[in-house]
């Protein structure tokens, strides 16, 4: 069991093959995670195009429908689109971070889990639980 403290927790639920949609935040918090689970609420599987780009050491990143994935280095910045100032609503995450919770969701997608909940903890870690 994790005894983890949660500061924000995201619930999405499948509505296709390989697709989802969010359906709650479970605990309000600073909308961290609403911005990175844009990376995994696309209309398509576009965490493998992601994916492509963050093992790709040339890239600098890749536009999609819902956000702009920036990278520098280890270092990758996620922006939303269609937005007024997209910087003042992005986030950064480490870029294996990032690796490993696409690795992450990828299992649980292939498991077909009905829910997959996003969970940001105190000391900064995410972790993908599903059912």
């Amino acid at each position: 069991m994790n005894t983890q403290q949660k500061i924000e927790s995201i619930l999405l639920i499948r509505i296709a093959n390989g697709m989802y949609r969010q359906k709650e935040s479970i605990i309000k918090g600073n909308n961290y995670l609403s911005m990175l689970i844009d990376v995994f609420n696309e209309d398509y599987n576009w965490t493998e195009v992601v994916k492509e780009e963050l093992l790709d050491p040339s890239s600098r990143g890749i536009s999609g429908n819902k956000c702009d994935i920036i990278i520098k280095s280890n270092k990758v910045i996620i922006e939303p689109q269609f937005v007024d100032n997209p910087e003042d609503y992005a986030i950064d995450i480490d870029r294996d971070v990032l690796l490993s919770i696409i690795d992450t969701w990828e299992k649980l997608n292939a498991k077909q889990c009905q829910e997959i909940t996003f969970t940001r903890h105190v000391n900064g870690t995410i972790t993908l639980a599903g059912e």
